[in-house]
């Protein structure tokens, strides 16, 4: 029995990762994990019984609410957890070198997904008198030297997001929990 067990927890950039280690050490402590990416999920997750995979584009307008649905398909009506953790970096453009794809295609899986996805599970979890949302950052959330332009606007962001709506929510305070990756982690954007 793990600290968590059996919760239903969303997970997206499951595939790779800080959403692979996320989801694997989330179905280690017991947890049913719907894992969602643009990307295959690897072989070693998709044996686990208690996790189920969504492949989606997070920019697709009816994601948040497909997402919501193979969720109630695999686990029934309840959603413990959202973990926000697919993220997208630019090519360390400046704001002179920036494409508009580019731009678009950071802030809409950055920025804009997270903020879909919580209007999606938040109203879930109000029914349930619990829940809780983790948005997670990098360091480019706290320091501009980190990445481009529209990297480092999008992950800037996230923060606030989560301070904001802990004010205009109101109770349960419990729905938002804030993460900020302040250490080093060697993902496929470090790599490539």
């Amino acid at each position: 029995m793990g600290y968590l067990d059996d919760y239903v927890i969303i997970v997206t950039g499951s595939s790779s990762g800080i959403g692979l280690t996320t989801a694997t050490i989330a179905l280690t402590e017991g947890d049913r994990v719907l894992g969602v990416d643009v990307s295959p999920a690897p072989e070693s997750i998709l044996k686990n019984v208690k996790f189920k995979f969504f492949q989606c584009d997070l920019c697709h307008k009816s994601a948040p609410d497909e997402i919501i649905e193979a969720c109630t398909k695999a686990f029934g009506g309840r959603v413990d957890g959202l973990l926000n953790i697919a993220g997208v970096m630019d090519l360390n453009q400046s704001v002179d070198s920036v494409s508009d794809a580019m731009w678009e295609r950071c802030i809409a899986i950055n920025l804009t997904a997270p903020v879909k996805l919580m209007r999606a599970v938040i109203p879930i979890m109000r029914d349930q008198r619990s829940g809780s949302i983790v948005n997670v950052c990098s360091k480019a959330a706290l320091s501009g030297a980190v990445s481009g332009v529209a990297y480092t606007a999008s992950e800037h962001y996230i923060p606030f997001l989560f301070e904001v709506n802990m004010d205009l929510l109101g109770p349960p305070k419990t729905l938002l929990s804030g993460s900020s990756m302040k250490i080093f982690v060697a993902t496929q954007y470090v790599q490539e």
